[in-house]
């Protein structure tokens, strides 16, 4: 006979108590999540919260479940089923690469991972990712969820495809302080390099489900493939990172003009007569 642990509820419920919290203080995602079923145990419950609406199926017995779910993770060696740098049909770039070509990050209005958009204009883009709190639970909370959604063969694969997408965002500790610094991830959890091993490491154990997030990776690439839009990506952080940076480029380029115009009567002087 299976006996759940004490420790496994305790993070559950504690995980579920924030996320409860966390949605009505950010978005009233509590007001908008009206499920069409009574959640069955309390991880489709908490799947139910990070999805922000749903998208789920009534799935069998609680302890049958998380029987399976806890078999599944049990120390092994597991070997990787995606290489990092390209998956599915698009390439896929660290959050500093992004910056780079003028892509910037926001937070979403809600913490639902199905709350993921990109916009796109001539000169940036930007793309908006919901808020992510990361403690010591959060690896076995996302790796009972991403469980719990393939087992009971959930589709989409939200949870999945969206620690998948956040590993391909996140390389190293640089990633993860530009991710923080627009309130995207509320680290808990220790160094930002830890935040980074943690999705590296789950990621590198997991295959997305390729039509999650489809159209923003398109619009991603077609930014960072678009050599007009990098060359004034690189030209606005090059001239106008700070206020010090634009008056020096105008200070310049106003010197360039005088000296031009100097240049041009010295050559071409007046006429006379």
């Amino acid at each position: 006979m299976f006996a759940v642990t004490e420790a496994c509820l305790l993070i559950l419920v504690f995980s579920w108590l924030l996320l409860l919290r966390k949605g009505r203080q950010a978005s009233g995602h509590d007001s908008q999540w009206q499920p069409d079923e009574e959640p069955a145990h309390l991880l489709q419950l908490l799947y139910f919260i990070f999805i922000g609406k749903s998208s789920s199926r009534r799935c069998g017995h609680c302890l049958s479940y998380l029987a399976t779910c806890l078999k599944k993770f049990i120390p092994r060696k597991y070997k990787p089923v995606v290489a990092r740098g390209r998956r599915g049909h698009y390439l896929y770039y660290s959050a500093k690469e992004l910056k780079k070509v003028g892509i910037h990050f926001m937070s979403s209005q809600t913490s639902a991972l199905t709350d993921v958009k990109f916009k796109s204009s001539f000169f940036y883009g930007t793309l908006k990712l919901p808020s992510i709190t990361i403690d010591e639970s959060t690896r076995s909370m996302l790796f009972n969820l991403v469980a719990y959604e393939t087992s009971v063969a959930l589709n989409p694969l939200w949870v999945t495809s969206y620690v998948c997408f956040m590993d391909s965002l996140i390389d190293d500790a640089d990633d993860v302080k530009e991710l923080r610094s627009k309130g995207i991830i509320i680290n808990f959890h220790g160094p930002d390099q830890q935040v980074a091993d943690l999705f590296n490491h789950m990621g590198s154990f997991l295959e997305p489900d390729t039509s999650v997030y489809n159209d923003v990776k398109r619009k991603i690439n077609e930014q960072c493939e678009s050599i007009v839009k990098k060359w004034v990506a690189q030209w606005q952080q090059t001239y106008f990172h700070s206020p010090w940076a634009f008056i020096a480029f105008a200070a310049a380029a106003v010197g360039l003009a005088l000296t031009a115009t100097q240049t041009y009567y010295a050559t071409h002087p007046p006429n006379k007569n």
